[in-house]
């Protein structure tokens, strides 16, 4: 939101937001006399020293001196800006917020009307699952043992099958189809709009504060892709949204209290894994959707915990995909476990199976990430043998290195030398060579340790027209709408945080100005990868890398005609996709039809 947001704004805020009824969400309150006490949620007592004075307005504990109004508790407690929580206020209690002197009131009508329509669409997928026609749906979820119950408090719908049912709803509404395409709804075709969603359960994707910004769909019988997300939308982005956080915050911060931790979550992968521990009593859980955990998934987290338990299958591919995670951590404000489930288990399958209490002993009993990957390490080599004490030291310094505080490489140096029965001195001397290896060396071993284990781009590798139009978008935004630059554009990248720059800076007014790359990078983005974005972003003038505007767009128009040419392929592999699963002849000929139109235009 831009502007000011005006002091009477403020005011009635505060006036109409009942502190008790805010505070009590995520703090049981006792009436004592005419205030209200309970266990301070900022440090850990036996003894109910936290006080809220309803009738003023204000929180006050006696035990850590925490005081201030409903506005500071949730800055405090959710880690929010001021006008963060200022917003998330207005929208609880219908409070309209106006900015003044906003320059982007356009964008923010847009973004809120997306919303709009995401609410309106989910209870379109609701009362479909209800219907006659969700019934398979309905059937579907039963043999999953998903109860009624569950499925209403993840507000799960069914879309129909067919192709139009979405569109003709909004369209009745006199909602224009291109908002229905913005928000990921619906797909531009050669006939006009059709459903993205169809003949699929449907899992609204909700932020924190349960507003729907997306939705994931799920294939009932056989199909590919068995799972379907929105795609990237002004409203949605899947690397910075975690599943269920808005059922499950609260949860997480009780757990950890019961446990004398600041919160534990328990991290898994999809909405089934999520919702069938849920259901089983494990209610401390969040999931990805779709992507490797971010540095944004990690922001998210700490405003309910500093302690994550990671799940991961027991294949090669999971414990190298608990590898990758290792630089998010390095810096110790979130402490991960690692648990690694039983072969040919899923969370969903082993709690099914086990119950609460088999989950619960895989968790509580995982070991540390970076101790887990050095156990990794040691077990793929002869330490009695010279050659494999070296191959150990030339893999486990990196994961050291990871580590930024001193204290916490140190300790990870003495366990390594203690194993192989060296000094010390000798795995800090190979951890000080590495950290003097030349940079581009240094980049190259970073990449291989972080490599996805299916062969795409990671951040710290981004493609050859990801670093172009990173380079050319940061120094020239103003060209970024010339160039027809768009968010199904940035949907084709693979790189995270190239993405995640470049969506920010679309979604921004545009000027001529050069942009600041660092004030677009979250604040908890790893050490390593914001260096290699602002060396990205850096143009090499003494080289006349890009010497004017004119090549500059140049480049950038040269990197759309290259995405439009992926963009067009992939739809020819998703027309060949649909042609396998289509029955109906009149259907097939016009699925050829459109695949021939997109080979004449390639």
């Amino acid at each position: 939101m831009a502007g000011i947001i005006p002091d009477r704004t403020i005011e009635t805020i505060k006036e109409r937001a009942d502190i008790l009824e805010v505070i009590s969400r995520y703090v049981p309150m006792k009436k004592a006399g005419v205030n209200y006490v309970g266990l301070c949620p900022f440090h850990r007592e036996k003894t109910p020293s936290f006080t809220v004075y309803r009738d003023k307005g204000f929180y006050k504990c006696f035990g850590c001196g925490k005081a201030g109004d409903v506005i500071g508790f949730l800055m405090d407690l959710e880690g929010m800006s001021f006008v963060e929580a200022v917003t998330d206020l207005a929208a609880r209690y219908g409070i309209p917020v106006e900015t003044e002197s906003s320059g982007s009131a356009k964008k923010d009508k847009k973004f809120t009307r997306l919303l709009e329509i995401n609410r309106d669409a989910q209870a379109f997928f609701y009362e479909q699952l209800k219907g006659d026609r969700g019934r398979r749906a309905v059937d579907y979820l039963k043999s999953r043992d998903i109860e009624g119950k569950t499925a209403a408090l993840f507000s799960l719908g069914y879309a129909p099958g067919g192709w139009e049912n979405l569109v003709e709803y909004f369209k009745k509404r006199g909602v224009d189809a291109r908002l229905l395409i913005d928000a990921g709804l619906a797909i531009q075709g050669d006939r006009g709009p059709y459903d993205r969603f169809r003949d699929r359960i449907i899992f609204p994707i909700k932020n924190r504060r349960g507003e729907t910004v997306g939705f994931g769909g799920r294939v009932i019988d056989t199909g590919e892709p068995k799972y379907m997300n929105s795609p990237e939308t002004p409203v949605y982005h899947k690397g910075k949204i975690l599943y269920g956080l808005d059922v499950t915050g609260s949860a997480i911060r009780r757990e950890g209290q019961r446990r004398q931790r600041q919160g534990w979550a328990v991290i898994v992968e999809g909405y089934m894994d999520l919702i069938a521990l849920y259901q089983g009593g494990v209610e401390n859980v969040a999931a990805t959707l779709g992507t490797a955990l971010t540095s944004d998934h990690l922001g998210e987290l700490k405003r309910y915990t500093k302690d994550v338990t990671l799940v991961f299958d027991a294949d090669e591919a999971g414990a190298r995909a608990a590898e990758r995670t290792l630089p998010l951590f390095g810096e110790g404000s979130i402490y991960a476990t690692v648990a690694v489930l039983p072969d040919g288990e899923d969370p969903d399958s082993l709690i099914r199976k086990g119950g609460r209490e088999t989950f619960m002993k895989l968790v509580d009993e995982a070991p540390e990430l970076f101790t887990f990957c050095l156990d990794r390490v040691f077990a793929r080599h002869d330490i009695d043998t010279v050659r494999g004490q070296s191959a150990v030291l030339e893999e486990a310094v990196p994961i050291i290195a990871v580590k930024h505080q001193k204290h916490e490489r140190d300790y990870y140096i003495n366990r390594v030398a203690d194993r192989l029965g060296v000094r010390p001195e000798s795995v800090l001397t190979r951890l000080t060579q590495m950290r003097h290896a030349r940079p581009g060396q240094q980049r190259q071993h970073e990449a291989r340790s972080e490599a996805d284990a299916e062969g795409k781009p990671d951040s710290l590798t981004p493609s050859r027209i990801e670093r172009d139009i990173f380079k050319v978008a940061v120094n020239y935004p103003h060209l970024i709408d010339r160039a027809g630059l768009t968010h199904e554009h940035l949907e084709l990248l693979e790189t995270e945080a190239i993405k995640s720059v470049l969506f920010r800076l679309l979604d921004d007014e545009k000027t001529g100005n050069a942009i600041n790359v660092s004030s677009l990078i979250p604040g908890d983005t790893p050490p390593e990868h914001t260096e290699i974005l602002v060396n990205i972003a850096a143009i090499d003038r003494e080289k006349n890398e890009i010497p004017d505007e004119e090549t500059a767009l140049s480049m950038l128009l040269g990197c759309v005609r290259t995405l439009d040419r992926q963009k067009k392929r992939r739809d020819i592999r998703r027309i060949d996709v649909q042609l396998k699963e289509e029955t109906d002849e009149k259907r097939q000929q016009e699925l050829l039809e459109r695949k021939n139109k997109i080979i004449r235009q390639t």
